[in-house]
């Protein structure tokens, strides 16, 4: 009997701490998110790239209640102002110290072009220009990673970014205190590697970028200007033979683009 009360014991221990890496992540049934808008494009995982965001809004939570509060408004206006099919991010983490499912590790974001197809979006509920996250929003971050990593969704040599350093994007994402906090972390690279981010032409959620509800009036620290057009002329997709490329947020010269798509 001894031999098998060591291999119960042994995979019992395996059960309990296989995971470990993994923070507790609330679902998207759990905080009340809303159906994605139409289908959504599959990543290919694993994924080479971590791109860490802010909220971009004065806005932050320690609670569970307080912090789903917010996440649904993010959804809200990423649905219904921006006119994405859900909301941008694949998580959201708040202080609190819990992470929220956004779009999750198998759907492709809309938080940073170029680099949608190539990476996961986690953004920490708040604004962090000034200060930095708490121990437990930074903590969960990192294990969120880390799960990323062990779950084989997050490539094991993944690039850290911030938001900032993403050429399509004008932005200060994910604020100076964050983006100094993450130039410290394990994998962060000052010069990620460039590549043209393609995205299928039936995607809408390349342009524009996240805002989270503080209106065109109101600058934004966690957003961009992806195509320097007129606001009448809000370009949703862009198509050289049925694929788009944004690539440093401008079209190139001499290309041939055909407009499928536009709002007012």
């Amino acid at each position: 009997m001894a031999p098998t009360w060591s291999f119960l014991l042994l995979l019992g221990n395996f059960l309990a701490f296989g995971n470990s890496e993994c923070p507790r992540i609330i679902s998207k049934e759990e905080w009340g998110g809303r159906p994605p808008v139409g289908s959504t494009e599959p990543l290919s995982l694993p994924v080479p790239f971590v791109v860490v965001h802010h909220g971009g809004m004065r806005k932050y939570c320690t609670t569970m209640e307080e912090c789903v509060a917010i996440v649904r408004s993010y959804q809200n206006y990423h649905i219904d102002f921006n006119g994405w099919n859900d909301i941008g991010y694949n998580f959201l983490v708040g202080e609190d110290g819990n992470v929220y499912e956004g779009r999750g590790w198998e759907a492709v974001g809309a938080h940073a072009p170029t680099y949608n197809t190539r990476s996961i979006g986690m953004c920490i509920i708040g604004d962090f220009t000034d200060r930095l996250p708490n121990p437990a929003a930074l903590n969960a971050l990192q294990q969120l990673i880390d799960c990323g990593v062990a779950e084989k969704k997050i490539e094991a040599q993944y690039q850290l970014i911030g938001h900032r350093q993403n050429a399509a994007s004008k932005t200060e994402c994910p604020g100076n205190k964050l983006f100094q906090e993450i130039e410290s972390w394990p994998h962060w690279t000052p010069d990620p590697t460039s590549f043209s981010g393609v995205q299928t032409a039936r995607n809408p959620d390349l342009v524009p970028e996240e805002n989270n509800g503080l209106g065109p009036s109101v600058p934004m620290p966690c957003t961009t200007s992806t195509l320097a057009l007129p606001l009448s002329i809000y370009i949703a997709t862009i198509t050289i033979t049925d694929v788009m490329t944004i690539a440093r947020g401008i079209p190139n010269s001499g290309d041939t683009y055909r407009l499928i798509s536009e709002t007012s």
